[in-house]
């Protein structure tokens, strides 16, 4: 296998229970320098980091040493800290206590006498803070030589077994401890979930781990301090924690991200013997790291920027089950309309709530064209307001806009999980305005944890301009409720020819395409030129505002959504789609989809993904383009020919259910969302 491969795994992930991984890059046992070559893997469905292989009960064991440092024995006073002993002063101290040590050890407020228990004690420096609590204290310890050294004092509770077989009665405990010990689990989920049947109801499991969502992880990788293959089987992300307790039956009250250095001047020791030409410099580095006054200020300054490499978590049981969770998702900017959100901006909300999720939209609409200050300021709120809103969601749906690179780094920053939406026609920005530079959307497009657009060029167009994964990429064309686009509003149809003074026996030619030069509506106007002389035609052109002055061409502005239905039910055939442009190559006009959908005859030119997928005189009248005569010739044909023309708009209807049904969108959304869970970083 190589970098980047996904491979098969033996053993089932912990959280989702599949077992295809991605390798990530190489690792090895850097603090005993024991034998073996393990891999830093992520799985493919949920994303928790894994270290593949993972050794299992005595090959594992062979990896925890007499000399394993937390099993050592302490002295009375416990394990002496550097940073806690250099203060020179009171008021240092009391910095220490208050901002070092503070997310390290957080113990619920218990009473005296309540019964605790703690996993891998070790060498019980927490055993004895809680004794000095006076609580009832109960010390879980696999290994010899610190179980038997705990167990010299009487006040201990000794239990010798392994977490995974720890069997006590339900509700025995007020509060339940782990100091870094979860990710040396064989299988946490399984340990998490006895851990909740053993607490009290609504009583704290409160634990540390690794934090492999930090940039520690992605800077060191193999290096990271933290990493310490094999005996940590399992990396954590905030995210990725946070839904293995979930699913094990807790709520997550609290996530402190360390005051701490530690995994820094681990990690830069790691990188002196390894590049021996940079040892002095990776050294002396980190002994200025590690002095008291630099490591308060980088400690304090990445947990504020939640990127501390160690977290403290807090965890309560969950009273009377665990309730579903839902996902928070945020529409941020969202491709908008006059009268509200885009029709398909709508659908995701839809599409969205159907999956379980609880969805948000945020719309600033358009900025002031008027005054540098005003549009700063504007901008400034947007940021702003935005920020707050990412840090209340767990997946953000970008729309492409040239501020959009910002956004998508803001969200990655603040760990969340970003998709992008390419709902428009063009691929990069430099084809609306040549200035921009492509390179940034490619960095936007690369750093997004999956992309929806709406058409397979536009796919194509999308990992070869930028080299995406494919597997990244999903397709869901402007997709319908099929229901609501039906022929089921003859009534309606009728009443709205009357409404436009249009004659019952009338021939109507529908255009509804905008001014889109791809539409080409141009050459159905001088269609309609060319029959003039035939009054029974009527052509009705939804292009929204215009000038278009012909005794048979009838300009109305566009419609709503909701109402499209009866304007197409009320025409005899829908013409659109006689030239070409570059981004028209790349849509499948969501137009000609409701005209499939209503089961009208369709006369279409020839070009795009439409010409690769409709079949001449089967489910549409495909043209040459450019070519007015022809148009003319394909109407008059569909007229004369009624029967036929009802054939094959029911083979447009059969067309458009075998493709753009709306379930086909909660699938692509709902592949997103779980590469979204995957990726997360």
């Amino acid at each position: 296998m190589v970098l980047g491969a996904v491979e098969e795994l033996g053993q089932a992930c912990t959280l989702c229970r599949s077992r295809l991984v991605r390798r990530l890059f190489p690792a090895r046992d850097r603090l005993h320098g024991l034998p073996g070559q393990f891999w830093i893997a992520r799985c493919v469905r949920c994303g928790l980091i894994c270290t593949s292989p993972r050794p299992e009960g005595p090959a594992l064991a062979v990896y925890y040493p007499g000399d394993y440092a937390p099993h050592r024995a302490a002295d009375a006073q416990g394990a002496q800290d550097p940073i806690a002993t250099a203060g020179r002063s009171r008021a240092w101290r009391w910095l220490r206590r208050r901002w070092i040590t503070r997310h390290i050890w957080w113990m619920p407020e218990l009473p005296a006498g309540a019964r605790v228990l703690e996993l891998g004690s070790g060498a019980g420096h927490f055993v004895r803070a809680a004794l000095a609590r006076g609580w009832e204290v109960n010390a879980l310890e696999p290994a010899a030589g610190p179980a038997e050294r705990l167990g010299l004092d009487a006040q201990v509770h000794v239990h010798r077994e392994p977490a995974e077989a720890l069997d006590v009665a339900p509700g025995s405990f007020d509060a339940i401890f782990a100091w870094m010990v979860v990710e040396h689990l064989e299988d946490p989920g399984a340990v998490l979930r006895k851990i909740a049947a053993a607490l009290k109801p609504g009583r704290h499991f409160v634990f540390s781990v690794p934090n492999a969502g930090c940039w520690e992880f992605g800077v060191f990788r193999g290096r990271w301090y933290a990493l310490d293959v094999p005996r940590h089987l399992w990396h954590f992300r905030p995210r990725t924690l946070t839904d293995l307790l979930v699913e094990s039956g807790f709520r997550v009250e609290r996530v402190f991200h360390q005051k701490t250095v530690k995994n820094i001047t681990g990690s830069l020791e790691y990188i002196a013997e390894d590049f021996p030409g940079f040892g002095r410099m990776a050294r002396s580095l980190s002994r200025a790291i590690s002095r008291p006054e630099v490591s308060f200020a980088i400690g304090a300054l990445l947990a504020a920027l939640r990127q501390g490499g160690r977290l403290t978590v807090v965890a309560r049981a969950v009273v009377g089950g665990q309730p579903p969770r839902r996902l928070r998702v945020l529409l941020h900017k969202p491709l908008v309309r006059a009268r509200g959100l885009y029709f398909r901006s709508q659908q995701y909300v839809e599409a969205l709530q159907r999956l379980g999720c609880v969805v948000q939209v945020l719309d600033f609409g358009r900025l002031p064209w008027f005054g540098r200050v005003l549009r700063l300021l504007g901008v400034l709120k947007q940021v702003g307001v935005s920020a707050l809103a990412f840090t209340r969601c767990d997946v953000v749906i970008v729309t492409p806009h040239p501020l959009v690179a910002f956004y998508v780094a803001m969200a990655r920053l603040l760990n969340r999980r970003v998709i992008m939406d390419q709902i428009l026609t063009y691929v990069s920005h430099d084809e609306v305005w040549p200035w921009f530079p492509r390179a940034l959307d490619a960095w936007t497009y690369r750093r997004v944890h999956g992309t929806l657009t709406h058409s397979q060029a536009m796919r194509e167009e999308l990992i070869r301009r930028f080299g995406l994964e494919p597997e990244s990429v999903e397709v869901a064309y402007p997709v319908l409720d099929l229901t609501l686009f039906s022929r089921r509003y003859a009534t309606e149809a009728q009443a709205l020819r009357q409404e436009l003074h249009i004659n019952a026996a009338a021939f109507v030619v529908l255009y509804h395409g905008m001014w889109h030069p791809w539409h080409g509506m141009p050459y159905l106007y001088e269609a309609a030129r060319l029959l003039e002389g035939r009054p029974e035609i009527m052509f009705v052109f939804m292009a929204g505002e215009g000038q278009l002055k012909r005794p048979n061409v009838l300009l109305v502005k566009e419609q709503p959504f909701e109402t499209l239905p009866v304007y197409l039910q009320a025409a005899d055939v829908w013409c659109s789609g006689f030239d070409t442009d570059p981004r028209g190559e790349r849509a499948f006009s969501s137009t000609l989809i409701q005209a499939l959908a209503l089961g009208l005859p369709i006369v279409t030119g020839r070009t795009g993904e439409r010409g690769d997928v409709l079949r001449d005189r089967v489910e549409a009248r495909l043209l040459p383009l450019r070519d007015p005569t022809a148009i003319v010739e394909a109407i008059l044909q569909v007229k004369a020919r009624p029967e036929e023309a009802r054939a094959m708009g029911d083979r447009a209807r059969s067309f458009a259910e075998q493709h753009f049904s709306i379930d086909r969108l909660d699938r692509a959304l709902s592949a997103l969302l779980d590469r979204a869970r995957g990726d997360n970083a």
